[in-house]
Formats: structure tokens, C-alpha cells, sequence
């Protein structure tokens, strides 16, 4: 009788480039949850779990700007933001060489973002940054980002959830902006204004993958038109089907 797979010495070995980094990512993840238990009972065990603990109302009361990538976003309205507390995401740093503005916070969790762009985003410096734990499956740790457990769920056609407390989750809702805003009450504030959130989209005619629904489907790029620079995505290019 042979032996199934999982216990097959020579199809281990065959397979050990794609086995041992999902070991070594599920050993990973499993230290992350035991840490977010002990931050849950009072007792956060890991610099991660304090820096994120420290964040809960820090800015209690006070406001801020949550800024998407959109097309009607213009560069030249970020210097006018320099003395705000401001949520930035993904590609801004594309903003950074026409502005002396930096983002207070920066996130990112969609999973092309830390395949592709990881260099960039690991040298945005000032901000900090707000990552999922599963950007740890692509990427390694970056000394200046607060590590989240991310809930995702298949809430489709339904709303998606929101926590008010990031120390133990944050939900998924098929755009960073939506991340951002939990992090937001998060930290107490309760005055929020959107700057370059769109909820219009040209979605690309080349479909590469995804579900049948076309729910969560995955484009290449032709043309850019989706963003605030021509450059944010170039042909050929992938990204997720728009879900507003």
C-alpha cells in the first residue's frame, strides 16, 4: 500500500521548497496568536502586541484624514495636511518626491502589494506602518510596521464587519481604506474626512483569474486610469477586481 503524500519521504524532499516555508510560516502565525491571547488577558508578551496595545485611543477625540488613491486626489493638497493626523495607503509613496507631507500612518494588506512592491514599501520611512500578520507569508519583518491579526471572511453580497478594537482583529472590506478606518476609532478618533476615495472604476477587459462570480477576480492592466499617478500601475500589471 503507498504511502500518502504527507508521509512520503521522496515526495517531502521533492516538495520541500513549497513545504518548508509554509512550516515556517504556520509556525509564525501559530506565535502570533498565542501572543494575541496573552495581550487579550492583560499581558502583552511581545514588542508587537505592546506597540499595538499603545495605539488604543491614542489620539482620543481628535481628527484626522483617511486617504485613498484615487483619481481625484491631488498632490498638491497633501502640503496642506502636514499638521493633521493622516492614514495613507499602498502606492502614496508615489506622492513623496512632489511634497514634503508624509503620512502620520501607513498601510497596506492586499497580498499583490507585499509580492510586488515589498522593497518600496519597506524603505517609506515616517510613518508607522499597519500590516497584517499574513504579510509575514510574503515578506520579511520590517522593524517600523505593527503586525494585526486580519479577519477575512466571504461576506459578499452582505456588509463586511468592523472592529472597534484592533488589538484582536481587523476585517476585511475589499479595500485598505476600510482597514484604516478601524484603526482609526481604534485610536480614538472620532472626526474622519476622506480625501481621493473613489467609488468609480474602469476595470480592465483581461480577467486572469478569480471566481466564477468575478467577485474577487484578478486583471491585468492596460491603461491606468483607477489612481492619482499615471504610473501606479503599469500595463501589464495585476490587480483585484474593484468591490465598492
Amino acid at each position: 500500500m503507498p504511502l500518502p503524500n504527507r508521509w512520503n519521504p521522496a515526495y517531502i524532499f521533492q516538495q520541500r521548497d513549497k513545504i518548508l516555508p509554509e512550516l515556517k510560516w504556520q509556525s509564525r502565525n501559530a506565535v502570533h496568536s498565542m501572543a494575541r491571547w496573552a495581550a487579550r488577558v492583560g499581558v502583552p508578551i511581545t514588542e508587537n502586541e505592546r506597540r499595538l496595545a499603545a495605539l488604543r485611543d491614542k489620539h482620543h477625540g481628535q481628527r484626522a484624514f483617511v486617504i485613498g488613491n484615487g483619481p481625484s486626489l491631488r498632490i498638491a493638497d497633501l502640503d496642506r495636511l502636514k499638521d493633521e493626523i493622516t492614514f495613507a495607503c499602498n502606492k502614496i509613496y508615489l506622492a513623496f518626491d512632489e511634497t514634503d507631507w508624509r503620512p502620520t500612518y501607513y498601510g497596506a494588506d492586499d497580498a499583490l502589494m507585499f509580492q510586488h512592491s515589498f522593497p518600496t514599501i519597506r524603505e517609506v520611512r515616517g510613518p508607522v506602518k499597519l500590516f497584517p500578520s499574513y504579510a509575514l507569508r510574503y515578506a520579511e519583518r520590517v522593524d517600523d510596521a505593527v503586525y494585526f491579526r486580519h479577519a477575512y471572511h466571504d461576506f459578499y453580497p452582505d456588509l463586511p464587519r468592523f472592529s472597534l478594537d484592533a488589538s484582536r482583529r481587523v476585517y476585511g472590506g475589499n479595500t485598505v481604506v476600510y482597514t484604516l478606518l478601524q484603526f482609526a476609532l481604534y485610536m480614538g478618533i472620532r472626526e474622519i474626512y476622506l480625501l481621493g476615495v473613489d467609488f468609480s472604476y474602469t476595470t480592465p477587459k483581461q480577467r486572469v483569474g478569480g471566481d466564477e462570480e468575478q467577485v474577487f477576480s484578478l486583471y491585468r492592466v492596460g491603461e491606468e486610469k483607477n489612481h492619482f499617478h499615471k504610473e501606479y500601475l503599469r500595463p501589464g500589471d495585476l490587480m483585484y477586481t474593484p468591490n465598492t
